[in-house]
């Protein structure tokens, strides 16, 4: 090893000591809402059977925006990319189209909103830092979902927000996987 200034034996390393302490990397941190608040854009929507069969419920190239605000809200619109009905080109004429119209439009899409909030979840042995997000659903496409809540486990890395829950189906527990990136 040179020296830049002027040294002795004594101050230059062994090579076969280490350069110093490892420096230990910061513990994940804990999800917040303040995290949450944006605007997301749907990456991808996937489910996965108990079997490990996996199914696009909007297809592979389903669309979507998830929307938190810093005073507690939620909106989440997802559907399929080919919808393709261009029979209700305007609000004011939904309420006028016939049926086979209203179906064509709305078949693949899915929109709720409401109030969320975070619950911690107890640390696994992966020290995760995930949490539960509930949406508390007060307006939406399908009018029985109003006054659910819906529980998500949520974890952040970089960019890209992963929302996870699980439904129980004929097959046993179907895990729902979305995940989403800053719009």
């Amino acid at each position: 090893m040179r020296c830049l200034r002027p040294c002795d034996a004594a101050t230059v390393p062994d090579a076969a000591e280490p350069m110093g302490k490892a420096i230990a990397p910061a513990p994940p941190r804990m999800l917040t809402a303040n995290d949450l608040v944006g605007a997301w854009s749907l990456q991808r929507f996937w489910v996965t059977k108990p079997d490990g069969a996996r199914f696009f419920p909007y297809g592979q190239d389903a669309m979507g925006t998830l929307l938190y605000t810093a005073t507690g809200w939620m909106s989440a619109d997802l559907c399929r990319a080919d919808r393709g009905s261009d029979d209700i080109a305007s609000l004011e004429y939904a309420a006028s189209a016939d049926p086979d119209q209203r179906l064509r439009a709305y078949d693949g899409y899915t929109s709720y909103s409401g109030r969320y909030e975070l619950q911690p979840r107890i640390p696994d042995a992966s020290g995760s830092t995930a949490v539960d997000v509930l949406h508390h659903i007060e307006l939406a496409l399908a009018p029985a979902m109003i006054g659910q809540t819906l529980r998500r486990t949520a974890t952040l890395a970089a960019d890209e927000l992963a929302l996870r829950y699980s439904v129980r189906s004929r097959s046993g527990l179907d895990t729902y996987r979305l995940t989403w990136t800053r719009a």
